[in-house]
């Protein structure tokens, strides 16, 4: 078993980010992927959504301009967006969700906090 942070990513409209609009092969839609992450910090998760995008469909470069958006931000995510051109969007491009996580087994399990308030800790005492 082991601690390990997962990144819950979510796309809102791959496709979107090209400015040449006649290469697009249809609308743009939601895709979700979870990944396993070292670095959460803003720059790092920005790089896992680039290279998420381009692996399934965004044009190589096509999110340079990606930035990160306090506008569309609730607790504990962290939002990137770009805007083409002359439309505009009411949903950020991606929403990135940190969790820190338990694995065993090569499955995640939630880590919350145990209220022991109330409790008294004991410890056993060791007879020699």
């Amino acid at each position: 078993m082991e601690v390990v942070t997962l990144v819950h990513v979510t796309l809102n409209r791959i496709g979107t980010a090209s400015e040449s609009r006649g290469l697009r092969t249809g609308a743009s839609c939601q895709r979700k992927f979870t990944a396993e992450v070292t670095d959460s910090a803003p720059a790092a998760l920005r790089d896992l959504v680039i290279e998420i995008a381009e692996a399934h469909g965004e044009s190589e470069g096509s999110l340079e301009k990606l930035t990160l958006s306090r506008q569309y931000a609730a607790a504990g995510e962290s939002t990137f967006d770009i805007q083409v051109g002359n439309t505009y969007y009411g949903t950020p491009y991606c929403v990135c969700q940190v969790q820190t996580a338990l694995k065993a087994n090569g499955q995640y399990f939630e880590l919350r906090a145990i209220d022991v308030q109330g409790f008294a800790p004991y410890a056993a005492i060791a007879y020699e």
